[in-house]
């Protein structure tokens, strides 16, 4: 995977929001994550996905689901890219 893709599976990784969110495979809660944080470092500013290629910004607020312990969410999208939870 990486050496042919790019994508490292053992960094944490996040769906993608253009993927996911944009319509082109639609949401359900079963959606791969192909999407890693861009650059690797504490604080990121985007999200690249090895599937569509593209890079999509991202703010680090926690996610408003109980259940979720995320982080990085969509700019765009305003949703969480661990769980999909929507957060304001």
């Amino acid at each position: 995977m990486k050496v042919y893709f790019g994508f490292d599976k053992k960094r944490r990784n996040f769906m993608c929001p253009r993927c996911v969110f944009g319509g082109v495979y639609g949401y359900d809660d079963r959606e791969p994550k192909t999407a890693m944080l861009e650059p690797n470092k504490h604080d990121p500013d985007a999200v690249w996905c090895f599937v569509c290629g593209e890079i999509q910004p991202v703010e680090r607020v926690l996610c408003t689901s109980a259940e979720c312990k995320g982080n990085v969410i969509s700019f765009e999208w305003g949703r969480c890219l661990n769980c999909g939870a929507e957060t304001p």
